[in-house]
């Protein structure tokens, strides 16, 4: 059994960031305290130019901080606080949604109890996402194995990168609702699954255009924001331009972030009330 089609995309996106917008005062504060956590860098990203005067020294230097167990400790509290304050914010978009009291406390409390099986979920979601990266994993471990110099060796993983797109949008839009399902409606992992298929049932294209739109306004913010200490390095100092950045990357979450939520929780609701003529 499918469920009821999403409405037009105009309609839906317009109730989507009115929902966004009325829900600010709740959720940004969420999603801030939320975003909090990456301000800790545990890992730096070499440069193009430093991984071609020593790709063996850069290459040690990134893989040391995932060999060491508090880099983990800290990415899984990170996660656990971000679903934690991802699934509040949630029902409080989906009590707005139905005309209710925001009621922030008992939507903590859900959230909290709630939880373990958001976590499931949310796991399950991200590994059946990461499947189509196995063959990629093994392209790439193959390549390394040939003694190429470097930049071939990088465009030939980006187009093997390229090939896997398209299966990955394929499962990620039929199964984004799943985290959803458990935080809204406290569905367990396999249940999430099943609504999730059925609502992105012959509807794949429409959802991928529906969420297009506010994936695409957040990169763009996000990708403003990482360009920002580069841009003014030169006139204000690195310190001054990097703390700027932060402060822009922050800010971009915490507006960004319950974007997204709203669009999601409306799609998933469109689909669970009957739809009007």
């Amino acid at each position: 059994m499918t469920a009821p089609r999403i409405d037009t995309l105009s309609r839906l996106l317009d109730r989507s960031f009115s929902l966004w917008w009325q829900t600010l005062p709740w959720t940004a504060p969420l999603a801030l305290v939320g975003a909090l956590p990456s301000l800790r860098r545990l890992i730096t990203l070499p440069t193009l130019a430093e991984l071609q005067a020593n790709p063996e020294a850069v290459s040690l230097a990134v893989i040391d901080p995932l060999l060491q167990p508090q880099t983990w400790l800290w990415l899984g509290f990170s996660a656990l606080i971000t679903l934690w304050l991802a699934g509040t914010q949630c029902l409080l978009l989906d009590r707005r949604l139905h005309e209710q009291p925001p009621g922030f406390a008992e939507a903590l409390l859900r959230s909290t109890l709630r939880l373990p099986v958001l976590l499931l979920s949310t796991t399950l979601y991200l590994l059946l996402c990461g499947l189509p990266l196995l063959p990629l994993l093994g392209f790439n471990a193959w390549l390394g194995l040939q003694g190429l110099d470097l930049l071939p060796m990088l465009a030939l993983s980006m187009a093997g990168s390229a090939l896997v797109v398209l299966p990955i949008s394929w499962v990620a839009v039929r199964l984004v609702f799943l985290p959803y399902a458990a935080a809204i409606d406290g569905m367990a992992p396999l249940r999430g699954l099943q609504r999730s298929r059925e609502i992105a049932a012959g509807q794949w294209w429409r959802l991928l255009v529906f969420l297009s739109i506010p994936l695409t306004i957040y990169s763009v913010a996000a990708a403003a924001a990482m360009a920002l200490p580069l841009t003014l390095a030169t006139v204000l100092g690195a310190d001054a331009a990097s703390l700027l950045g932060q402060l822009a990357s922050l800010l971009i979450a915490a507006l960004g972030g319950p974007m997204l939520h709203a669009c999601l929780v409306c799609a998933y609701r469109e689909t669970s009330l009957p739809q009007r003529g």
